[in-house]
């Protein structure tokens, strides 16, 4: 199905109207059986609890190579990132120098970033210590962080998919072909894609962990930086998700895509859904034509993805409560990667949580889920400022500092969300005089957001309920003709930044394993290839086993070079729109102004 241009405006009004009235009945409330939803501690209180179980975290890390023997490379940026973001949220500059020192040594025996070992050369590794590199100098004001978070961003694009690899079926990584199209309409494509496996020249998979990750990373460095580039490559990486990982049926993010088999899996992670709703975070305010419908999938994963029963408590005592990574180990605390999985998920909903006003019932419901989080490592997982892993309890019958990891992000976000605290300028916390309750927030005063670029006309369409379609016309109108306008403007003077490919990693630690076995899984987890990253949920409902062709991804715009580029996006996202609500087979995606 082909759209003329003439029709993008009054087809994208349309779609303002319809997902606009879906979006209201998005449920936000927060259910009545969620184990204690709301706290009284106060801000001094949740920051001595917070810096207590920081400290004793950042001793884990050897600043002299950045890691700990225990950890895997992708852990030891994950720990690094909570122990800046907790800085951040506190205004406190206590681990600037561990953070510097660490990401600094870390780069000096890894020059990429990578793991030590070839065969774990996975991309998503170098994203994560990207990601921790720009919290450091968020939290820190450090320029050399943001431009080591810069500096990987570079290098990862050598594995990105542009919108050349993707028409041609080919990329330079890899020593084969795939698909150009997996579907039946061969406009669709894979751009935006990253490859996983970076060193593997025939493995042709991309994940959410790393698209996700990207599309983070690049939103972030966005906002910092207010160069487009990493805007679009953002947006692209989005919309690849969307059309390949995104489940109709469950509204969650799925594992990985394998761009040659044109298959998806079936395994489900809460950190596929963070990274990607981190990023979402920042693109549904950013002044682009499809920032709303960026809003809509954000507002659908948020309300989907907190209850989803794989990894949160549905019901009993601990309903609410986080379950993932809770394989039973019986007596032996023994450690275990996909524990640290959620952190991700914590973090990108503290992100969220950031940015809108408190009287949003988004806020509202993802304070109330942190709440959960936090009374249950307090009253079930807490012993003395150590923490277990296993968020519903018992505590283990001995100290682990892993479960310290696992808890970080929740403190954190605990310090942010305090009753008596509010946003400043950087986003760190200071007391105010005006308590704001999570169970009263409709009535508290908005929290000063932080940093956004955002458009006037994307507001007003949010908020336009039952106006008349004329009126969203016009609306549609002025808005796509003013971005049109500056984006040619913006990218008439945009330098392209230079690509640099990775540098071979050199050689740090011997290979660390789990000790578990897909045998010693629950039934309905399985683990992924790679040691380290532990189990996920098996998808139950309708397998995604490949893409149906009643869900057909849009077209990615053709670009030349290997930066992405955001030309067409529109025409992409309505002919996916339109195609979908013509086959009849499922609703349309879910775009709204709010």
């Amino acid at each position: 199905m082909h759209l003329s241009p003439s029709l993008y405006v009054p087809i994208l009004a349309y779609v303002l109207l319809v997902s606009t009235r879906v979006a209201q009945c998005q449920d936000f409330n927060v259910p009545t059986s969620w184990r204690k939803p709301t706290s009284a501690l106060s801000l001094t209180e949740r920051v001595s609890l917070a810096q207590n179980a920081g400290s004793s975290l950042a001793n884990l890390i050897n600043p002299s190579n950045g890691t700990n023997y225990a950890l895997n490379t992708w852990q030891s940026a994950n720990v690094l990132g909570s122990i800046a973001q907790l800085d951040y949220v506190s205004g406190s500059q206590n681990n600037h120098d561990l953070v510097r020192q660490s990401i600094a040594a870390f780069q000096s025996s890894h020059p990429a970033f990578f793991d030590s070992q070839v065969p774990r050369n996975v991309t998503s590794d170098p994203l994560m210590w990207g990601l921790s590199a720009f919290y450091g100098s968020r939290a820190y004001n450090d320029t050399n962080l943001l431009n080591t978070a810069i500096f990987i961003w570079s290098s990862v694009q050598t594995y990105v998919v542009n919108a050349q690899d993707a028409a041609s079926g080919t990329h330079p990584t890899k020593n084969g072909t795939f698909s150009p199209s997996c579907l039946s309409n061969a406009n669709y494509t894979s751009a935006g894609a990253v490859f996983w496996k970076a060193t593997t020249l025939d493995d042709y998979t991309s994940n959410a962990e790393t698209v996700g990750a990207y599309v983070a990373l690049s939103a972030h460095l966005w906002e910092a930086t207010s160069n487009a580039t990493y805007l679009k490559s953002a947006e692209q990486s989005a919309l690849f998700m969307y059309t390949y990982l995104y489940s109709n049926t469950a509204q969650i993010i799925q594992d990985t895509f394998d761009l040659k088999a044109c298959t998806a899996s079936q395994l489900q992670w809460t950190y596929n859904q963070g990274f990607l709703m981190e990023g979402l975070s920042i693109l549904s305010t950013a002044p682009i034509v499809t920032d709303s419908t960026w809003e809509s999938l954000l507002k659908i994963l948020v309300g989907s993805t907190i209850p989803f029963p794989a990894w949160t408590s549905p019901n009993g005592t601990n309903a609410g409560v986080l379950i993932e990574g809770q394989v039973n180990f019986g007596s032996k605390a023994e450690y275990s990667a996909f524990q640290l999985q959620k952190d991700v998920f914590i973090g990108a909903l503290l992100e969220i949580w950031s940015r809108i006003p408190s009287s949003d019932p988004m806020a509202t419901f993802i304070e109330a889920f942190m709440n959960v989080q936090f009374n249950a490592l307090q009253d079930l997982a807490s012993n003395h400022n150590t923490y277990s892993p296993v968020w519903t309890g018992p505590q283990l019958p001995q100290i682990v500092p892993w479960g310290r990891l696992a808890a970080m992000p929740v403190l954190s976000a605990a310090v942010r969300m305090a009753p008596n605290s509010s946003s400043n300028a950087n986003g760190s916390t200071t007391t105010t005089s005006t308590p704001s309750s999570p169970a009263s927030s409709s009535s508290s005063a908005p929290r000063e957001p932080s940093p956004s670029r955002s458009l006037p006309g994307g507001a007003i369409a949010g908020i336009v309920i039952g106006v008349v379609g004329g009126i969203i016309l016009v609306i549609a109108s002025v808005v796509l003709a003013r971005r049109h306008k500056k984006r040619l403007a913006t990218e008439e003077k945009e330098r392209q930044d230079s690509v640099q490919p990775f540098v071979g990693s050199t050689a740090h630690r011997p290979p660390i394993g789990t000790g578990r076995t897909v045998e010693n899984l629950p039934v309905g987890h399985a683990r992924k290839e790679r040691d380290g990253y532990g189990s996920g949920q098996v998808y139950v409902g309708s397998p995604l086993l490949s893409v149906p062709e009643s869900v057909e991804p849009v077209t990615a715009s053709v670009s030349v070079g290997r930066t992405p580029t955001s030309e067409g996006f529109l025409h992409e996202l309505i002919e996916q729109v339109m195609d979908r609500i013509v086959r009849g087979h499922e609703e349309p995606p879910p775009y709204t102004g709010q």
